[in-house]
């Protein structure tokens, strides 16, 4: 995921899989999102009706692009990257992911109607990846997918449909 923050206190979800109706613990899949208080980002992921978390060391300056990844490898280990290196205490969380019908992936939005945490800022690329982690140590950040300019200003824009379950 590469993020630009436009703000850095307010809080912020970048990514989240969680249910429509009413995202508590036991129903959040996995969520990415800045902490407006600490100015943190945090990577939680759902597992047996608990949420478990990674939060990063950085605390983003607005108006820089950001490479944020969080991973969970076949060993069950969760880490969060911030552009390339491994932050935050990566942490063994056993156990299968929180998924269920009626569960949708939302990107800029937490699915809570009182606190949206709409993003304030932008994305240039995302991409979720099952079934491993596309890394388990510190990595080298390509800037391909990095805008020059800020959205608006002469590149391709387009719209995601809504849509209501994302499937494994």
């Amino acid at each position: 995921l590469k993020w630009r923050p436009s703000a850095v206190d307010v809080n912020q979800a970048l990514v989240f899989y969680g249910d429509t109706t009413s995202p508590t613990d036991a129903q959040i899949g996995f969520f990415i999102f800045l902490n407006g208080t600490s100015g943190k980002l945090i990577g939680r992921v759902g597992i047996g009706g608990l949420l478990k978390e990674v939060v990063s060391t950085t605390s983003p300056a607005i108006n820089t692009w950001y490479d944020v990844e969080f991973s969970r490898d076949s060993s069950d280990v969760c880490r969060l990257f911030i552009n390339g290196i491994s932050e935050g205490t990566p942490a063994s969380y056993p156990g299968a992911i929180q998924t269920a019908t009626g569960r949708i992936l939302r990107i800029g939005k937490y699915d809570d109607p009182t606190y949206p945490f709409w993003l304030n800022g932008y994305i240039d690329g995302l991409a979720i990846t099952k079934g491993y982690a596309e890394h388990t140590t510190n990595f080298t950040v390509s800037d391909e997918l990095y805008e020059a300019s800020p959205p608006g200003t002469g590149d391709a824009e387009f719209t995601i449909p809504a849509f209501t379950a994302v499937a494994y």
